[in-house]
């Protein structure tokens, strides 16, 4: 595949927080880690300048390093910013963001072009660090970080630019899942999906596009195995006394009023309760009842097998 040797992993640059992370394999000699989103935005940019006036429309999927670790800022970045090593990381990534955005305007794309940016979880276990060490929430008013059950472990930005089709500066709080690309895709290119494609994904193009309702009413997600939330409306019911994975401090549940509670699941309503903070298990038995049937049925069907379901 390759000829550049199998080699020991060895940080470069170490870390400006949290730990290393990186595997043995093919490696380029005296590769530095923090060089790789640069290099990345540098590439993605030359390679929208090599299409500039072409009628012919492209796909770029551009995967940043950021904000997964290793927190590697380049020098020109570190010490930016009030929230250490990975706030100057953001603000690194928040440039990259802008040059690549930058080219798509420079070369004639703007009008013309979907760009969605998105994350894949929350924050990792060192952002309970940087409340201690730097004020800054990560996951903002949200409980918990990646892995968790949580909403803080699941849900992400998305935001979206298309001129002309967005409106600009809109802010929705309305339900939608990544899952729902593919569909949402499909109907902007006009395309149709085979039956064995995308079984769970919903179209969103009328919300993207200003409408004040999503496709979709209920979504499930998971870490461990028999391990799940399901979110429908305004609920979200936890199947497990707890919606922590990772490990929560104690100083954290202190600090921000989390309790704990003996019961074998958790509600929350988070109309009232964004931080999901009071369980209402045993106020309401009946939503729970509700919401543990429909997280079984979702479990063993597809929206295509019922679109009501979702």
């Amino acid at each position: 595949m390759t000829d550049a040797p199998t080699v020991p992993y060895a940080p470069n640059p170490k870390p400006a927080e949290g730990a290393p992370e990186g595997r043995p394999g093919p490696m380029v000699a005296d590769w530095r880690q923090d060089q790789v989103m640069p290099e990345l935005t540098r590439r993605a940019v030359s390679w929208i300048k090599d299409r500039r006036g072409e009628a012919m429309p492209f796909f770029l999927y551009f995967p940043w390093t950021s904000p997964h670790a290793p927190i590697v800022p380049t020098a020109e970045w570190q010490g930016k910013t009030k929230a250490g090593g990975f706030g100057d990381f953001m603000a690194e990534s928040d440039w990259c963001a802008g040059q690549v955005l930058q080219a798509l305007d420079e070369n004639g794309f703007r009008e013309n072009t979907l760009v969605i940016f998105t994350a894949d979880n929350g924050p990792e276990r060192y952002a309970y660090d940087r409340i201690r060490n730097f004020q800054h929430r990560s996951m903002g008013e949200l409980r918990g970080l990646k892995r968790d059950i949580w909403d803080g472990g699941h849900r992400v930005p998305l935001v979206i630019r298309w001129p002309g089709v967005v409106p600009a500066g809109r802010v929705s709080g309305e339900l939608i899942s990544q899952v729902d690309f593919m569909a949402t895709v499909a109907a902007i290119v006009g395309a149709v999906l085979p039956d064995s494609a995308a079984d769970d994904s919903l179209n969103q193009l009328d919300l993207i596009k200003g409408a004040s309702s999503s496709a979709r009413t209920r979504h499930v997600h998971n870490t461990n195995k028999d391990h799940y939330a399901i979110r429908k409306d305004n609920w979200v019911l936890i199947n497990a006394p707890t919606g922590a994975v990772s490990q929560v401090p104690k100083w954290f549940d202190e600090q921000f009023a989390y309790s704990k509670d003996e019961h074998p699941a958790a509600l929350y309503n988070l109309n009232d309760d964004i931080a999901q903070r009071k369980n209402l298990f045993a106020e309401f038995p009946q939503k729970v009842a509700e919401l543990r049937a429909d997280l079984d049925a979702l479990r063993t069907t597809s929206q295509r097998q019922s679109p009501d379901l979702y």
